[in-house]
């Protein structure tokens, strides 16, 4: 039953998926806007802070990535600045044993999350395919299957060779082989698939790519995994029957992606402001 749980919610995300990467822009953002919301309440609950920190996070985490798309990546330090400011006031004004947890974990959450998965929109819209619908969801898809590969590939990798326990105090299960596995894995994905679209990442750029899903998208579950396990639960939430909830099914994306963003942006691919 929970197979069939996740298979139904995988079917009905690849669409979605195809259609957001497809159309860009706003329909990307108010899809980033709900994740980051969902990601955020999942966090504060998960911590158990305040009512207050709770709205103040979810409605700070949806309108952040909506900011960012309107103004540019220049309206990141003032984002940083208001959500010093008003968790700071929240915290003084809720004054409780727990205002501070709840100060730190709110600030926790958007830039572990909500900013993080703007990058979605900004490689979206990276200025070499923006104005070419097709090619732009070439590259997306190309990109987010990468951490998908690379779960999958750590999965089986672990699953066949496992023996050597990568973080046995964050997450047991997870091996060194299965971690390798999902590396080479990922690095298969991107110096192949590039090929039949013709995207314009040269062989450098596609190892370079491996590496850093390869890595990050596993720093990301497992710092996801940590969260989980200092809060004491097994799955974020309930969002996604199957899958847990927006946390569980984007925390290999949180560092991927910002990874892949940097890169772009240092090679060129992608332009600031």
């Amino acid at each position: 039953m929970e197979l069939v749980k996740r298979v139904g919610v995988a079917f009905l995300l690849i669409p979605i998926a195809f259609g957001m990467a497809y159309f860009g822009g706003w329909v990307m953002v108010v899809f980033v806007a709900i994740m980051a919301g969902a990601i955020q309440r999942e966090l504060l609950r998960m911590f158990r802070c305040g009512f207050e920190f709770v709205i103040f996070a979810v409605l700070f985490g949806a309108v952040s990535p909506i900011v960012i798309y309107i103004w540019g990546e220049g309206a990141f330090l003032p984002i940083l600045l208001l959500l010093s400011l008003i968790s700071g006031i929240l915290a003084v004004t809720n004054s409780t044993t727990d205002s501070f947890r709840s100060f730190t974990t709110t600030i926790f959450s958007v830039t572990f999350a909500a900013l993080p998965l703007i990058t979605l929109v900004l490689i979206r819209e990276g200025y070499i395919w923006a104005e070419n619908n097709l090619l732009a969801m070439y590259v997306f898809v190309y990109i987010w299957a990468g951490v998908w590969f690379t779960d999958s590939g750590a999965y089986f990798a672990g699953r066949l060779f496992g023996k050597h326990p990568l973080a046995p105090k964050i997450s047991p299960k997870k091996t060194i082989e299965g971690s390798i596995g999902g590396v080479v894995v990922v690095l298969i994905w991107y110096i192949f698939a590039a090929m039949p679209f013709d995207l314009p990442f040269a062989l450098h750029d596609r190892i370079a790519l491996g590496l850093i899903v390869g890595v990050l998208s596993q720093v990301g579950d497992l710092a996801a995994s940590l969260a989980k396990r200092t809060a004491n639960v097994k799955d974020s939430g309930k969002l996604l029957p199957g899958h847990g909830g927006a946390l569980d099914r984007f925390d290999s994306t949180i560092f991927a992606l910002p990874g892949v963003y940097l890169y772009f942006v240092v090679t060129g691919f992608l332009k600031l402001f």
